[in-house]
């Protein structure tokens, strides 16, 4: 069995994030939103089960999510500096921004997969 220790990394990271942002957004709001928040985690840690068993389908799933957030963090991140320059929330979403850009193209251009077809 092929040790899959980047990829526990990566699932580990992405899920804490998650549980970071949750926090804060419930310390922050209140229990608002708390259903859709936790069929997101949730569906978070299915896809990520996937990804861990190497799973094309979740591979690509996953890598759009992983730059559809990191490119919207971009714009959020300019826009929290802008507002609280030196806040654990601008530090956090730049750090779960840079996460997110370089976890999507680990996953889908450095990483070797053992389950991929090559056409020959």
């Amino acid at each position: 069995m092929k040790k899959k220790t980047d990829l526990l990394i990566i699932v580990i990271l992405i899920n804490l994030i998650a549980i970071i942002t949750t926090y804060t957004f419930v310390n922050k709001f209140g229990f608002i939103k708390i259903e859709r928040q936790t069929v997101s985690f949730l569906l978070l840690i299915i896809l990520s089960y996937f990804l861990y068993h190497e799973k094309p389908w979740a591979r690509w799933i996953f890598v759009i999510l992983l730059y559809f957030a990191g490119i919207m963090g971009i714009k959020g991140s300019i826009d929290i500096i802008t507002n609280y320059p030196l806040s654990f929330e601008s530090a956090f979403f730049i750090f779960m921004t840079i996460v997110y850009l370089i976890s999507g193209s680990y996953i889908a251009f450095i990483r070797k997969w053992d389950n991929v077809r090559h056409i020959s």
